[in-house]
Formats: structure tokens, sequence, C-alpha cells
């Protein structure tokens, strides 16, 4: 087993997941693993959903209609 160190302030220990691209570095703590894999799918899932919705039929998503129709949004 090894020991913990810690790179640019963020703390890496034995089993971590490291994941690197041109944009940055991840880590991600092995024992939030499970949680942030299941919320990566989500995610991946939303994109997916909306396309679904809009082969369906969908126009404009009931979020953007609410959001249109709020005192968020002003019209001149």
């Amino acid at each position: 087993m090894g020991l913990d160190i810690e790179i640019g302030g963020v703390r890496v220990s034995s089993g971590d997941i490291i994941i690197a691209d041109i944009d940055g570095i991840v880590v991600i703590p092995l024992a939030e693993l499970d949680e942030i894999t299941k919320r990566c799918h989500e995610i991946l899932e939303l994109p997916r959903s909306l396309d679904q919705k809009v082969r369906d039929g969908l126009r404009v998503p009931e979020e953007i209609e609410e959001l249109l129709a709020s005192d968020k949004v002003e019209y001149r």
C-alpha cells in the first residue's frame, strides 16, 4: 500500500483514479468512485433523453417555456 502524496495542493491516495488530458487533471478518490461514475452516467444520459423527446415531437422544453414566462426574462 502506497503513501498519500500532495501535488499542487491536491491529496492523492493509493487507489485514487487519475484522469488527464490536454485541459487538465482530475483526481477521483477511490471512496467516491461509485458515486461519481453513477453521476457521470446520469449526465451522459441527458442529451440522449432530450434527443428522444425531440424525436417524439418536443419543440421547446417545458423548463424553457417556464423560464420565458417568468419574471426572469424581459422583453423590450
